[in-house]
């Protein structure tokens, strides 16, 4: 059985895609009616309002070297860009630390493509929305049936094996069942908030999950609930989407529509997931996975470093290192530079401890 994986890219500060995305901000600003976004819309993920989601900051480098590094059975690695390009990605190759193919850049002309199969499919383009470009990646010419979504801020701490991902070939889906009832209930108060006054309904990740759920039409036996996923590399198949949007087009099409997140998308990967639980699969508590994306204290920061340096826990999530203090940047950067240095091609590791340092030097500064 082949297994890909697949990442998910943007460089948000490439001259032309900050210059498209400040454009279509400007428009999708004027349609909401001149007004800024409020603070529950910043907070809760709306991606034309906080540049740091678009930052690069090498995490794409780390999460390659660790499928490199712990996943020796992956086939090949896609990277999903809008026509863009990791700097040192081809030093992988150059330097002898993946084989030529192996790492394969798929544009987003490729995936939003219309085609043979789907000959009524419309994209809104270019797209700077997180969920439509999931709900197409199963589009990549030549995946494999069986795949792993990973976002660039993830990579795999310690060694995995095929059967981490899939069993019989059947993903192992992992998650805790929550009650659909307080996520109706916040998201029916905000919509009528939203038809009543200037409120702008935010896309919460919670809901896109329900959603998700909701759509896959097992909600009979699911019962009042749905499965919350944590953040980790998704095992998916390429046939469960394909044969979910070709015999219902409109819901995809509805999907792309939106060229930032709104709050009427639903998550893929949830989709996925309870299409394949309908089918048989048992969902199991989620694995230990390390997460960051604040750090709370000095305690907990080293408690988060050491787990990496030990492979405490096969999957890591490190989100919005741009937002962390100067020096906890640095000391991230040397951590895993170090932890990954086998796999590293030299230029990437010199580009790395670059940022570290720069990092260290404005701490130095404050």
């Amino acid at each position: 059985m082949q297994i890909d994986y697949v990442i998910t890219w943007v460089d948000g500060q490439e001259p032309g895609h900050k210059a498209a995305r400040k454009f279509y901000l400007a428009e999708d600003k004027k349609r909401a009616g001149g007004r800024a976004p409020n603070k529950e819309e910043t907070k809760h993920g709306f991606e034309k309002t906080t540049k740091i989601r678009f930052q690069d900051n090498g995490e794409i480098y780390y999460n390659i070297a660790s499928v490199l590094r712990y996943a020796p059975f992956i086939h090949k690695i896609f990277i999903v860009t809008d026509n863009q390009l990791p700097a040192l990605l081809p030093d992988f190759v150059n330097e002898g630390k993946c084989p030529p193919g192996f790492l394969q850049l798929v544009s987003h002309d490729e995936i939003f493509a219309a085609s043979a199969d789907l000959p009524q499919f419309a994209a809104v383009r270019p797209s700077f929305n997180s969920r439509s470009i999931e709900a197409v990646l199963w589009r990549i010419p030549g995946l494999a049936e069986h795949f792993i979504f990973s976002n660039d801020d993830f990579f795999i701490n310690a060694p995995v094996t095929a059967q981490d991902f899939f069993i019989n070939g059947v993903p192992r889906l992992f998650g805790v069942w929550k009650s659909v009832g307080a996520v109706k209930l916040r998201h029916f108060y905000r919509q009528m908030l939203a038809g009543i006054s200037s409120y702008r309904l935010p896309p919460r990740h919670s809901t896109s999950l329900w959603l998700g759920a909701r759509l896959s039409g097992g909600f009979n036996s699911f019962g009042a609930r749905f499965l919350a996923v944590p953040h980790y590399p998704h095992p998916l198949r390429k046939s469960t989407f394909a044969g979910f949007f070709r015999a219902n087009p409109a819901v995809l099409t509805r999907q792309l529509s939106f060229r930032f997140r709104a709050p009427q998308q639903f998550n893929p990967v949830s989709l996925a997931n309870h299409l394949e639980i309908k089918r048989g699969a048992v969902p199991a508590r989620p694995p230990d996975i390390i997460y960051l994306d604040d750090i709370k204290s000095p305690q907990h920061y080293a408690a988060i470093l050491a787990k990496i340096q030990h492979s405490a826990g096969q999957f890591a999530c490190i989100q919005d290192i741009g937002l962390y203090p100067p020096a906890a940047q640095a000391e991230l950067h040397h951590v895993l530079v170090e932890k990954f240095r086998a796999n590293l091609p030299e230029t990437v590791r010199r580009h790395l401890l670059s940022l570290a340092h720069k990092a260290a030097e404005e701490a130095k500064n404050e």
